[in-house]
């Protein structure tokens, strides 16, 4: 046992540190990248000896390897940061977890008295587990979505006979909404209690002067944006429902579609 908690202790050091890369990389982050993958096998040699994990040569290859294996998986198991709201520090738990889950089995497999049964089959499990993890990846991610969509304080709508190829909760100061991009348009969900469509059509960014907006029939408001396209405003089935898309007519016919709908319908769809 002083073997499989000096060698969890290891991995949770070199997990820690993986996961501050992870969660302070942005862009293309050449520097985590290379230091996420050149880390882990030097440091785990020195903190294995510091730490008298016998065999520590033996522990700390064979628990770079499984690191290797196990932080792709243990990231998929958690909630995508676009609708579950967590802080970004926490997704950094991940890779702590599978640092030391990966030099404790590690650790615990070579210092057997017959070291290479125990060596497969913990190579054999850590894949099984892997495999299965990310092959019932995109049924992880709608999971997630669900649970998130069905706790947000807003009615969900969605266009019938359409999947949204994005699901995104956004939490603003203020205002949670849903948003949904379609092939035709995007859709933002919001609570109607929040504003009016004319208010929240001519509502500017900060420091900006308000928008200049036009009255469409049936308390719709539109305005151009820079792009070429058009937002329009509107209230449909209790939601303030916000529409970009490419033109006026698309805008407002995807207004006019949008249908009450459930999180698992949306979640699910794709």
């Amino acid at each position: 046992m002083r073997t499989l908690g000096r060698s969890a202790a290891v991995g949770a050091i070199i997990g820690a540190a993986e996961g501050v890369l992870y969660v302070t990389a942005e862009g293309i982050a050449i520097f985590h990248v290379f230091a996420a993958l050149l880390l882990p096998l030097p440091l785990s040699v020195i903190l294995s000896r510091w730490f008298r994990v016998p065999r520590a040569g033996w522990a700390a290859l064979l628990g770079t390897c499984a690191l290797a294996a196990l932080i792709p998986a243990m990231i998929a198991l958690a909630p995508g940061h676009s609708i579950s709201g967590w802080p970004r520090a926490l997704y950094a738990v991940p890779p702590l977890v599978a640092g030391a889950a990966a030099y404790a089995i590690a650790g615990y497999a070579v210092n057997r008295a017959t070291w290479w049964w125990p060596v497969l089959c913990a190579a054999l499990g850590v894949g099984a587990f892997v495999t299965t993890v990310l092959q019932g990846h995109p049924w992880i991610v709608n999971w997630h979505e669900e649970r998130a969509l069905s706790a947000v304080d807003v009615p969900l709508l969605g266009l019938p006979g359409q999947a949204p190829s994005w699901v995104e909760i956004v939490r603003d100061p203020g205002d949670t909404f849903v948003l949904l991009e379609y092939d035709s348009s995007t859709a933002a969900l919001h609570p109607l209690s929040l504003s009016s469509p004319q208010a929240a059509c001519v509502k500017p960014y900060p420091g900006e002067p308000p928008y200049t907006c036009r009255q469409l029939p049936g308390e719709q408001w539109i305005r151009e944006h820079g792009l070429g396209g058009v937002v329009l405003f509107g209230v449909r089935h209790g939601v303030l429902v916000e529409v970009n898309s490419e033109s006026r007519h698309q805008a407002v016919t995807d207004l006019g579609s949008l249908t009450p709908a459930t999180a698992a319908s949306l979640a699910w769809s794709r």
